[in-house]
């Protein structure tokens, strides 16, 4: 079932909040509940927060899939207490301590202010490409919505409207079935939020198609011929 990781043992002495996933057996909640707290002697400490399996995986068959997604509701993102809240995605090993979309092989839409980042720690770039994201403000309680349309083209929706592709990163996680790609949550100060990765109906309608799931992706093989000289590829599994 798909959630986020744990921080490791030495990253636990960094993160501060909680993160709670679904039960793996479908009892209970069906979103990843993910609070984070102001950390008064370090109040710009920055987490990501990654998947706990890829939504994209290397290698494995994505024939009739359009591409992934999933969202995030922020229930809380307080200023003043340094709130930030960054979703996008990212290739392991990732630095921890770093925001999606600043180190290589990432991407992230800044919610702060709303600039859209690739492999970049310079500033970014504005998500003004549609008249859809000029005017966007966020609010607690907004849905913000990541994606990837195949074959890599990086877009986000705001309470179910798709603002378009990112057109500053034409393409991302380039050559295709070349990485495994996680969805990536980065968090700073005081801030709640829920993820869903499909257990729930996303408030993109489109996004609740099969040809949207990433249940395609992971475990699937590439048929004869396919793979790298033809071979069959092993499933992936929790264990």
């Amino acid at each position: 079932m798909w959630g986020l990781d744990y921080p490791n043992e030495h990253a636990q002495t960094s993160f501060r909040g909680f993160i709670r996933n679904p039960n793996a057996e479908g009892e209970g909640r069906s979103v990843t509940h993910v609070r984070s707290f102001h950390d008064a002697e370090d109040p710009e400490r920055d987490f990501c927060l990654l998947g706990n399996i890829p939504l994209l995986a290397g290698k494995y068959d994505a024939s009739g899939k359009k591409g992934v997604y999933y969202e995030v509701k922020v229930i809380r993102m307080t200023k003043g207490l340094n709130g930030i809240v960054a979703v996008g995605f990212a290739c392991k090993p990732y630095p921890l301590w770093r925001l999606p979309g600043w180190n290589r092989l990432s991407a992230g839409f800044h919610l702060d202010d709303l600039r859209v980042f690739y492999e970049d720690p310079t500033g970014g770039h504005d998500y003004c490409n549609t008249p859809s994201t000029q005017n966007m403000t966020l609010h607690e309680g907004d849905v913000v919505g990541c994606g990837i349309r195949h074959p890599g083209r990086l877009f986000f929706t705001h309470n179910g409207r798709r603002l378009g592709d990112v057109t500053a990163y034409p393409a991302v996680f380039m050559p295709p079935r070349e990485h495994d790609v996680y969805a990536a949550v980065g968090v700073e100060g005081e801030c709640e939020l829920e993820v869903n990765f499909g257990a729930d109906m996303f408030v993109w309608k489109e996004g609740n198609e099969e040809a949207w799931s990433p249940v395609g992706h992971v475990g699937g093989r590439m048929e004869e011929g396919g793979g790298m000289n033809g071979e069959q590829l092993p499933t992936y599994s929790l264990v």
